[in-house]
């Protein structure tokens, strides 16, 4: 695959995606095609995994390019053979057949859409809109691309930020910083080492990780709005709200974005349900589709670990075995909780009563808790990675600015964000 250009990937994504939504607005939800669509599906895979490397010279977006192609592998799987989506399932039945668009535009979309925003199959905690819009039901066109706008340009000049700053860093101080096997010192860590565990525990979960994946997000929601391909509607915030962050089932299923939700689960339901037998809606079946889930979810990390350039590394799948581990930790606690002190579910239940303030101090100390240990098994390695070699954005202001002046610039877009555009953290 040397002949590769960089165009490669996304060349072959779109084939991938024309032909699956092609597959859903024209054939039969038994239709033997589906059959074709799915090994095609697996060729296509198989050369856009290959081709990643020839992305760019950043293993940040050549891992993710990786990631990305496995997902939506999954879920095209998932809605041609799993979910079985037809023409019928593409009709807006609230609007006249008059009124109806084009079903291969909207097969295009639901193809697009690991969430699967406003079909009949959208993962649930989808975040509402924030309330800048003055009507959050329906935000304007213009207002969306507007705030999207303003936001996207902070977070390009802070990835740009920390880009600057970590290609300045020497060997010697990427080594002190995240060290061959510091990720798994903890009981008799230095105080420095610590205090960097911490700050990297918090940094990548609640920072610069939701950064780089939101501007990703609101990249695509710029082209897509822009150019009236979709509206924005279909495009409702990536993220929820950190304060929701109070258990480790709240920051993954109403914190985090929930980009790889919906493949995932429904690859585990699967395998699951259709091949292991396990009865519906019982404990086991429940935390057998938590462990998978998060298996699955460390063999896609893996999968951007190898294109990345770092090879498969051990901390990336014990990381997401971890969380799984730890929500059953946590179950396992508010279930004692509850039974010695008779009170009602809450981490799971649809209460609408907040949570009492010393239940979500401790909350959110067991979350960060976790975070602490867990988290630098899979973000250190990337430290270890040569300056310069991660790079998230292609052209650097920081660099023409300096660094004084972008951080005022910085500054003051926040400033005017967090005033203006009412964002919800």
């Amino acid at each position: 695959m040397d002949a590769l250009i960089p165009a490669s990937p996304l060349l072959i994504g779109a084939a991938q995606m024309v032909v699956v939504a092609s597959t859903l607005a024209y054939t039969h939800k038994s239709s033997p095609l589906r059959l074709a669509t799915l090994a095609l599906i697996g060729v296509f895979g198989y050369y856009h995994y290959w081709s990643c490397p020839a992305l760019s010279t950043s293993g940040l977006w050549n891992g993710t390019c990786a990631a990305t192609n496995i997902i939506y592998c999954l879920h095209h799987i998932d809605l041609v053979i799993l979910k079985r989506a037809d023409h019928a399932d593409l009709v807006d039945s609230s609007k006249p057949a008059t009124a109806q668009g084009s079903a291969f535009l909207r097969a295009l979309y639901l193809c697009f859409s690991t969430r699967s925003i406003r079909s009949k199959w959208q993962i649930g905690n989808v975040p509402a809109f924030p309330s800048y819009f003055r009507d959050t039901a329906d935000p304007g066109r213009l207002s969306f691309l507007f705030r999207t706008a303003i936001i996207f340009a902070w977070q390009y000049l802070v990835l740009d930020f920390v880009d600057t700053a970590m290609a300045a860093q020497s060997p010697q101080e990427q080594q002190a910083a995240y060290g061959e096997g510091q990720e798994y010192i903890l009981f008799d860590a230095t105080r420095e080492q610590l205090v960097t565990r911490l700050t990297t525990s918090v940094a990548s979960s609640f920072f610069i990780g939701r950064i780089i994946m939101d501007f990703i997000y609101r990249a695509m929601a710029l082209v897509a709005v822009g150019t009236g391909i979709s509206q924005p509607l279909d495009w409702p915030p990536f993220f929820g709200r950190m304060r929701d962050a109070y258990t480790i089932r709240y920051f993954w299923g109403k914190f985090w974005h929930q980009w790889l939700r919906g493949p995932l689960s429904a690859t585990s339901l699967f395998t699951s349900r259709s091949i292991l037998g396990l009865p519906r809606r019982s404990l086991l079946e429940w935390y057998s589709n938590i462990f998978m889930t998060f298996t699955l979810s460390a063999a896609v990390h893996v999968a951007n670990d190898v294109i990345a350039g770092k090879g498969i590394v051990t901390g990336t799948i014990i990381q997401f075995q971890g969380f799984a581990v730890a929500m059953l930790i946590e179950d396992a606690a508010q279930a004692v909780f509850r039974r010695l002190f008779g009170t009602a579910k809450s981490a799971d239940s649809r209460e609408k009563l907040r949570a009492p303030a010393w239940r979500l101090a401790v909350g959110y100390l067991w979350v960060q808790a976790v975070l602490f240990v867990v988290v630098p098994w899979y973000i250190y390695p990337s430290g270890r990675m040569p300056a310069g070699s991660m790079w998230t954005v292609p052209y650097s202001f920081v660099e023409v600015l300096g660094m004084q002046k972008a951080g005022a610039i910085i500054g003051g877009l926040l400033i005017f964000i967090l005033a203006f555009l009412k964002p919800e953290i």
